[in-house]
């Protein structure tokens, strides 16, 4: 007998709860389509935006949008996030873009591997947020705009974009060490 894999057991997982009260609109349960075939474990084609937190869905989607940062396996020609449940960016902005604002509450997360952080710093290199202050975690990170440190744009001819076509870390966080030495912390989020 043949071991199912994580995202087998997850794309199951999520036909079990698909329906669950509250979770998605009924317009949304409905099978969508992923590389163009109909399936059971997405959303709905028009409702793709509710695979991300109702309570963030709004600043995510415009955070990107303002970015030209396209979703992965996006729909509206990008604009909005994939309607497959087991998307690794959907997952990964789901658990950190409720942190954006969140200096303190990141600097406890990290104190558990970073004992030495003493301050959690703005990405002033990305764009502001609707209220003008600049995030503590960026997405879909290239560098400082119009920078190419891996030369990626000069291959291929044009300037590197977040998110697409070029090396991307899938979000960063800068902080300072109570010695004065600032890091960045550049990381890649699986989900299935």
């Amino acid at each position: 007998m043949k071991m199912r894999s994580f995202r087998e057991k997850e794309k199951e997982r999520y036909l079990g709860i698909k329906d669950a009260p509250g979770l998605f609109s009924p317009e949304a349960q409905v099978s969508g389509k992923y590389n163009g075939k109909p399936r059971d474990f997405c959303l709905a084609d028009d409702y793709s935006y509710e695979n991300l937190y109702s309570g963030i869905r709004d600043s995510a989607i415009t955070y990107f949008l303002i970015r030209g940062i396209p979703w992965h396996h996006g729909l509206k020609g990008g604009h909005l996030p994939s309607n497959h449940l087991c998307c690794s960016q959907s997952c990964c902005v789901n658990f950190l873009f409720p942190l954006v604002k969140c200096r303190d509450l990141i600097k406890s997360i990290f104190n558990r591997w970073y004992p030495d952080v003493d301050k959690v710093l703005p990405i002033e290199e990305d764009k502001p947020l609707a209220d003008g202050t600049f995030p503590f975690i960026a997405f879909e990170w290239t560098g400082k705009p119009g920078e190419d440190y891996l030369k990626e744009g000069e291959q291929k001819g044009r300037t590197p974009t977040r998110g697409a076509n070029f090396t991307s870390a899938d979000f960063i966080i800068r902080f300072r060490e109570k010695d004065g030495r600032t890091h960045i912390v550049l990381g890649e989020w699986k989900y299935t």
